[in-house]
């Protein structure tokens, strides 16, 4: 999955702000603020959801981690149950 870096998306957003104004000076100036500010949001909800997924992923991470301790302890556990048994039944007494 694709990183996004928050502040060069506030940059790429500026540069598109600016190129719409500079490109169409005079014409329909109040649909140009709109789709300006239209973009700027865009550009916003996707540094919001970036960040979202990058604590997502973080999240997934540590519950990964954690389940692998888990699994290993008792997989551990196990085995020594399973050394136990095997022991008792050769050396019953």
């Amino acid at each position: 999955m694709a990183k996004f870096d928050a502040s060069s998306l506030k940059r790429t957003c500026s540069k598109f702000a600016v190129t719409t104004s500079a490109t169409h000076p005079d014409s329909n100036f109040s649909l140009q603020q709109i789709c300006s500010r239209l973009a700027l949001q865009v550009c916003k909800l996707s540094a919001n959801l970036s960040r979202q997924v990058c604590k997502c992923e973080t999240s997934l991470q540590q519950v990964n981690a954690s389940l692998e301790v888990t699994i290993g302890r008792t997989c551990s556990k196990l085995a020594l149950q399973i050394i136990a048994k095997t022991e008792y039944e050769h050396n019953p007494g």
